[in-house]
């Protein structure tokens, strides 16, 4: 048997990510209301910006760790780094509702209370 791990392309190598492994809350995911994410909102009308995600790893808004790679690939509480509205950058774990491909994408939905981020300007 072979227990080598599995090797994924990075994110850079792709071309669905424009060959970056990071990207900017801006995407309308929900609908044309752009409510959960920061598409044409300007800072200043943010709510929570220590808490509202602005740039990030892709790997967190589809629910995956580039910095912990496991099978199936989304898996809960994925540890990603962020940056916010306010400036500061972290660490942080990435809520997943469970559901794999892209109906699971966290950046799709808020996370429960207890998670130190959230997509949503509001």
């Amino acid at each position: 048997m072979d227990f080598r791990p599995v090797q994924l392309p990075g994110f850079l190598q792709s071309a669905w990510t424009h060959f970056s492994s990071y990207w900017f809350n801006g995407g309308a995911f929900n609908d044309d209301t752009n409510e959960l994410d920061m598409a044409q909102k300007p800072f200043s009308s943010v709510r929570e910006p220590a808490r509202t995600e602005l740039i990030g790893e892709d790997s967190g808004g589809i629910g995956l760790s580039s910095h912990d790679r496991r099978q199936p690939l989304q898996f809960q509480d994925a540890r990603n780094v962020m940056s916010f509205v306010d400036g500061h950058a972290s660490y942080i774990k990435i809520y997943w509702n469970g559901v794999t491909g892209g109906d699971g994408f966290p950046v799709k939905y808020e996370p429960p209370d207890g998670y130190e981020y959230k997509w949503s300007g509001n």
